[in-house]
């Protein structure tokens, strides 16, 4: 019987350690906006591996608007973030295969859902908290008008 609890607590570290350094979606939106700028971010406590590289499946037209993630350490997580664009009405985040030194993982597709924007007319497409302008620059039309 000690023998069995023994093993048994051993098995369960060895997975506790494999499971801790899995790269997990940390950040997905539930709903965007069509033509929306939005990230999704993927998180690991693999602190050891110096070099992780994504590859995004091909096997549809979303992929990230940037190659490289942009990298955030905090504590012992790693924080990978890719940004996408919402063209369409339909937005799946294809598979995405994560390579390491050590190992390699997968992370699902996930669905988001895309909600379009019934706009006025003279919609110019800007959709801000904040809007301030630093700079501008004026023209001389005619004598007239400035």
């Amino acid at each position: 019987m000690k023998k069995y609890l023994l093993f048994w607590f051993i098995w369960l570290g060895f997975v506790s350690v494999a499971l801790a350094n899995e790269y997990r979606y940390s950040y997905t939106p539930k709903k965007v906006y069509q033509n929306q700028i939005f990230p999704i971010t993927i998180a690991t406590n693999d602190t050891s591996s110096k070099v992780s590289q994504f590859e995004f499946d091909n096997w549809n037209d979303t992929k990230p608007l940037n190659d490289k993630p942009l990298i955030i350490r905090n504590g012992n997580e790693i924080f990978y973030s890719f940004y996408f664009k919402a063209k369409n009405s339909e937005l799946q985040i294809p598979r995405i295969f994560i390579t390491t030194p050590s190992q390699e993982y997968m992370l699902e597709p996930k669905h988001i859902k895309v909600a379009k924007l019934n706009t006025p007319s003279n919609f110019c497409g800007v959709i801000a908290t904040d809007f301030k302008i630093k700079n501008y620059q004026t023209s001389k039309y005619n004598d007239k008008n400035y």
